[in-house]
């Protein structure tokens, strides 16, 4: 799960299942995006 807390809020960006012991570069790429178009990095 990739999140992003603020003291208002908390942005759920996403949701994966691991299946290989650690997070997949395309899931966290996906989650930076979704960061960045909401305006949070």
């Amino acid at each position: 799960m990739y999140i992003i807390q603020s003291q208002d809020a908390v942005y759920f960006l996403n949701i994966c299942k691991k299946q290989k012991g650690k997070a997949e570069k395309m899931e966290l790429e996906k989650a930076k995006k979704r960061a960045k178009a909401e305006g949070l990095l």
